[in-house]
């Protein structure tokens, strides 16, 4: 049975996951879940996952939940992502764990790209996209494989299909449903693409 310890899981990306997972759980898969305020997690989720509860400043809060991890899925959206990195590739150090794969939440224009052709997300944002290359780069040097998912803007509306583009590349999406990063986040798992890869991710031109 492989364990998939879901960071970040009281997140809106993060929700949709688990909800998705649950509808095509495999037999030789489970859930782990691990938040900074576990209370925000629906009671039907305490329920049927073990659930930790920690801060990704604090390597030590993570060696519980990591301690039986397989593969790590990652929601933690927020800077700073070099500081977060550094404290789960020290926190799976300290466990002791061979962890197999992490797949981590980047930024479109986190490479460089161009957003719906024009680049402008990339320029006005210089600083946030610098500490996500950094937190993803430090990732992808580990021991371990790593995918990065790069959302482009977020847009408030359902899953659309997927536009998945390499993260060098630029990309005619202009936006993308947190559902849709969250399904490509499932397809990543599942059917275990993308492996040490940056992909950028949108579902509307």
């Amino acid at each position: 049975m492989k364990n998939v310890l879901v960071l970040g899981a009281t997140g809106n990306v993060a929700q949709y996951f688990i909800d998705s997972f649950a509808n095509v759980a495999p037999n030789d898969m489970q859930l782990t879940l691990w938040a900074r305020n576990s209370r925000r997690l629906p009671r039907s989720q305490h329920e049927a996952y073990q659930v930790y509860e920690g801060d990704m400043y604090d390597a030590t809060t993570l060696v519980p939940a990591i301690a039986d991890a397989d593969i790590i899925v990652s929601f933690i959206g927020s800077s700073p992502m070099p500081t977060y990195a550094q404290a789960l590739i020290d926190a799976i150090n300290m466990s002791g764990r061979t962890i197999d794969r992490v797949i981590w939440l980047g930024a479109g224009g986190m490479m460089g790209e161009t957003i719906g052709g024009e680049g402008r997300i990339a320029r006005s944002m210089p600083g946030y996209f610098n500490q996500q290359l950094r937190g993803g780069e430090m990732l992808m040097g580990a021991d371990f494989d790593t995918t990065i998912v790069s959302p482009v803007m977020f847009h408030g509306g359902p899953a659309g299909n997927p536009i998945i583009f390499d993260s060098h590349e630029t990309t005619p999406a202009q936006t993308v449903s947190r559902e849709t990063i969250a399904l490509v986040y499932l397809e990543a798992l599942l059917q275990d693409k993308w492996r040490n890869q940056m992909i950028t991710v949108g579902d509307r031109k």
